[in-house]
């Protein structure tokens, strides 16, 4: 059993999200989740593990009597693409060029401690965890070609390789969870369950990096810059989350969850601008050109999410659950006293999980969400993932897929370029994830 916790702490080393230029303002999704939930949509009902801390404390109680101890490891596979239309002598539509194809592959782990004990018609459970918060790390390269003649017979290169443009954030936010749930069972019919958590998030700091590498120069190719490589700290600082369950003898269950809006700020700050022709934060500006954001303002908006869950009786049961999420409107700030509304946005999650004769379960799920940005269409994840056991040790699994495309202007343009003004954006997203708990 020792040994078994070494290998875990030892596993908590890194973490890593989906590469997404505005993580640099707002940051991932700071609601993770077990590989169970993320199987099932990511619904507040199927969570079973610590990480209930800040979905739903309520829900601390399905961790089960005595002592665990628990694992998480998750990554993704990241696209992205940047592009613009190809058009005909007539102006059709032919296709989209590609000219930035960026493969990105990350990694996040966090671990987590849980204990119950029931006394008469109460069950009261306590747990604490150690999970990212959120991520600001985004890479772009670019690679710069250039043009050369060659005369008949001589063999040389007619695209040189002239260097990369480069933009790139790393950081992230950790949180140090601990909370504690109370069951209280009224009578055969209802059980009510409470919880409260609170979530400690350490101090950190962010790392950008804008350049162009250059291995030759040739006018025209490379974009005229002035360079950044800083490193902005950021402080501390810590929020509530809360929950209530209700539970009925008919397997129908009700659930509710919030936790308030927290801001971390670097001492000092400058903000971005805000791009007309796209409606949308600019990183990158001025007729040299240079990266904008100095400092970091993070704003994690308060949550509000509902759920209803269902478990079918019988040897082959099936649950099915649903969640309605509003994630609450905020602001930033841009340069020139403006200000960026980030819009309040809904979520939608359905997960539907079967157990077979086998006793092995089956699980799917769909998340649909709405995105902060006006401008930006709504998301669609589908997810899948199972289970096995052997013993006391319970491994849970996963995996999800989404994509969005969007418009953008070119991140490092050049004179005279005689592009359309605003880039095609494709990112595509392939997430797995895989949960470890062990009963001690």
């Amino acid at each position: 059993m020792n040994k078994f916790l070494l290998v875990l702490l030892a596993g908590f080393t890194s973490a890593g999200y989906s590469q997404f230029l505005f993580n640099r303002i707002t940051g991932t999704d700071p609601y993770l989740v077990s590989a169970r939930s993320f199987a099932l949509g990511q619904t507040t009902y199927s969570e079973n593990s610590t990480r209930l801390l800040l979905i739903n404390p309520a829900g601390l109680w399905r961790l089960g009597d005595g002592f665990s101890s628990e694992y998480h490891l998750g990554g993704n596979i990241g696209l992205e693409r940047r592009g613009f239309d190809l058009k005909d002598f007539f102006g059709d539509y032919l296709t989209t060029s590609d000219y930035v194809v960026n493969h990105t592959n990350r990694s996040f782990s966090g671990l987590g401690i849980s204990g119950s004990r029931t006394y008469g018609t109460t069950q009261v459970s306590a747990a604490l965890s150690v999970d990212p918060l959120t991520s600001f790390a985004y890479k772009y390269v670019e690679e710069i070609r250039g043009k050369e003649s060659c005369d008949d017979g001589i063999i040389c290169n007619k695209d040189p390789l002239l260097g990369y443009h480069r933009l790139e954030t790393r950081g992230q936010l950790d949180r140090f969870s601990f909370g504690l749930g109370i069951r209280y069972k009224l009578d055969d019919r209802f059980t009510l369950n409470w919880g409260i958590a609170y979530h400690k998030i350490s101090e950190s700091s962010v790392h950008d990096i804008f350049m162009a590498d250059t291995l030759q120069i040739m006018d025209g190719y490379l974009g005229e810059i002035h360079p950044a490589d800083r490193v902005e700290n950021t402080p501390g600082g810590g929020f509530f989350s809360y929950g209530f369950e209700l539970n009925t003898w008919k397997g129908l269950h009700f659930s509710f969850a919030f936790d308030p809006k927290l801001i971390i700020e670097s001492n000092f700050n400058t903000p971005s601008v805000l791009d007309s022709s796209s409606g949308l934060p600019l990183f990158i500006a001025g007729d040299t050109l240079s990266f904008q954001i100095e400092g970091v303002h993070y704003v994690k908006p308060s949550r509000l999410s509902l759920g209803v869950a269902y478990t079918t009786h019988g040897t082959t049961p099936i649950l099915v659950t649903v969640d309605y999420t509003v994630i609450d409107s905020y602001s930033l700030k841009l340069v020139n006293n403006q200000i960026f509304h980030m819009l309040r946005s809904a979520s939608w999650h359905l997960g539907l999980e079967y157990i077979t004769t086998s006793q092995i379960p089956v699980r799917v799920g769909l998340v649909f969400k709405q995105s902060p940005f006006q401008v930006l269409d709504p998301q669609t994840v589908f997810t899948v993932g199972s289970s096995k056991s052997f013993g006391d040790l319970q491994v849970d699994f996963a995996a999800g897929f989404q994509s969005t495309q969007y418009k953008y202007p070119d991140l490092f343009p050049v004179e005279d370029d005689v592009r359309p003004s605003l880039d095609t954006v494709s990112e595509s997203l392939f997430n797995f994830m895989f949960s470890f708990k062990y009963n001690l």
